[in-house]
């Protein structure tokens, strides 16, 4: 007889011998009850048992008929006993009994397997994370690198232009003022020493030319002034509605002298009702310049108009000359501040191309744009477009 404890209802209960006989992991607490065929002196029959995979040898019982075991291990075991007559002859015939006590569902394979891809697919989900985590620090890296590269390469090209617009400013001052103050120099040091030898025209002819060099030195010293404060950014841009009619007419008047001298008619043709929205300084500046440039390359009888018109929220500025013109290769170089390029005047007249890199970074701040079209022997047009202010009724 085999009596078996359950541990869920804390009973006993007996279960028939058969082959095999299965339990769960917690049924693991168990006896067995046996007896001899031999009833002819019951009390000396003897018997002998063991549980394979728990005991390794017979153990002797003498005439005890039960054998408990208690707290066995999930498993495969094979009880078997054997007993003797009371004459002391063993059965050699054994009785045996497989027992197999499955194993708790955390102990078994497919819960191990189960477990095993569970903790496969965190790892990996952890290893994805970690590498979609390290690509998109890489990646944000990447930017950080790339916004301080490009940083880096603004200021190496705001160094070279710096070292660009110093090496121009210190040429103008090493070549451009040197000439006319040593011009100075040399006509006031004949006067000092000659004035009383020379005649009233003699003495005229000299204080005019002293005069065109220093009117010159101070159109250049105005232009280099107002080029190291652009640069510094010490030149603030302060739009206002303008009319372009009547500041075309003052920068006429200030050359009015200029152009009578080589008999050169200047016309100022701009809408009497045409404003624009600008820093009035800046484009006053820059209609000087292209107007004394207009002066230097044209000949004697010769025009200079200014010019406007309309186009869609614009109004487009032309300075028109029938000067020397300019050829399509100088053309490419006149606003460039690399290259310092400039050209004598019709009479000799000196310049720095100064004053065109001016008109142009001027214009340009105004949120508007400068081009040149010209043509030898004919003349040059230069045209601003600048936006449009509001008309006054």
């Amino acid at each position: 007889d085999f009596k078996l404890f359950d541990a869920a209802s804390n009973m006993e209960k007996s279960v028939a011998f058969a082959d095999t006989t299965f339990f769960d992991y917690n049924q693991n607490y168990f006896s067995f009850e046996f007896a001899s065929l031999d009833y002819t002196a019951p009390g000396k029959n003897k018997y002998m048992y063991k549980l394979k995979g728990f005991d390794d040898k017979w153990i002797n019982s003498g005439n005890r008929r039960y054998v408990s075991y208690t707290n066995l291990e999930p498993g495969q075991y094979i009880f078997k006993v054997k007993g003797s007559n009371s004459d002391g002859i063993w059965n050699p015939k054994e009785t045996s009994l497989l027992i197999i006590i499955s194993p708790p569902y955390w102990e078994t394979m497919w819960f191990r397997l189960f477990a095993l891809l569970v903790l496969l697919s965190f790892i990996l989900g952890a290893y994805r994370l970690r590498v979609r985590t390290i690509k998109e620090r890489n990646l944000r890296l990447q930017v950080l690198v790339d916004e301080r590269t490009a940083e880096l390469k603004e200021s190496e090209n705001q160094l070279k232009e710096a070292n660009e617009t110093k090496d121009k400013f210190f040429s103008v001052i090493a070549h451009d003022l040197k000439s006319p103050f040593m011009s100075l120099l040399g006509f006031s040091d004949i006067l000092r020493e000659d004035y009383k030898k020379m005649g009233h025209e003699d003495i005229k002819t000299f204080a005019e030319s002293m005069y065109k060099s220093v009117k010159g030195v101070y159109r250049l010293i105005e232009n280099l002034l107002d080029w190291s404060r652009f640069q510094t950014g010490k030149l603030d841009c302060e739009l206002a509605n303008l009319n372009i009619n009547s500041l075309g007419s003052q920068v006429i008047e200030l050359y009015k002298d200029s152009a009578l001298e080589k008999e050169i008619t200047i016309a100022n043709k701009i809408e009497d009702n045409s404003y624009i929205l600008a820093d009035d300084y800046m484009i006053r500046t820059v209609l000087r310049n292209l107007i004394a440039n207009a002066i230097k390359f044209t000949a004697a009888g010769g025009s200079i108009i200014l010019s406007s018109k309309e186009i869609k929220g614009k109004v487009k500025i032309s300075i028109t000359d029938s000067g020397t013109g300019i050829s399509d290769d100088n053309i490419s170089k006149l606003f460039n501040t690399t290259l310092n390029f400039s050209t004598p005047g019709l009479r000799g007249e000196t310049g720095t191309g100064l004053g065109l890199m001016l008109c142009k970074e001027f214009v340009e701040k105004n949120n508007g744009s400068i081009s040149v079209d010209s043509k030898l022997g004919v003349g040059s047009v230069f045209t601003i477009i600048l936006p449009s202010g509001n008309k006054k009724s």
